[in-house]
């Protein structure tokens, strides 16, 4: 009967995390998306909180090597839904791991554009703010996931005795 119930646990845990991280990384990938083409058509951006998002989406913090920082965001939010994917394919923890380790990389790189907004720019921009909480979303929630996936795999040992 405990094995049932930890099978519905572990299933109900995967479906819900991973429903929220492929959300939040669809999310970001339309985000991304429209400030890539709003850098490659040159049209102005809708702002509307913000007044600060033309600015900085032309600003010398906006692009690497002439690529949009928005181009690189779509990699990262494409891959964080291929590994969350491939994590409830095949329920391989390694795929966790490596989210983890993505999405910090994420997170901090998202931290670092929020103190260039703030204290080099003094302007923010509505769409750089929303990757910013979806990154630091997905980060918080990959963390989760790993604590949640350890202890289900800790309680169907103590129950097997191994």
């Amino acid at each position: 009967m405990d094995d049932i119930f930890d099978k519905k646990r572990e299933v109900k845990f995967a479906t819900k995390v991973s429903l929220f991280l492929m959300v939040f990384s669809i999310i970001g990938i339309a985000d991304a998306a429209y400030l890539t083409i709003k850098h490659y058509s040159d049209t102005g951006i809708n702002c509307s909180i913000f007044n600060g998002c033309e600015l900085i989406t032309k600003s010398l913090y906006s692009t690497i090597f002439d690529i949009p920082v928005a181009a690189f965001g779509i990699v990262f939010y494409i891959f964080v839904f291929t590994l969350i994917f491939l994590f409830l394919k095949f329920r391989n923890k390694n795929f966790l791991f490596l989210l983890v380790a993505i999405t910090s990389i994420g997170f901090l790189i998202s931290m670092w554009f929020i103190f260039v907004q703030g204290f080099i720019l003094n302007l923010y921009c509505l769409y750089c703010l929303i990757s910013a909480a979806l990154s630091t979303g997905l980060f918080i929630l990959s963390i989760v996931a790993v604590i949640q996936y350890n202890n289900i795999v800790n309680k169907k040992e103590e129950l097997s005795g191994t």
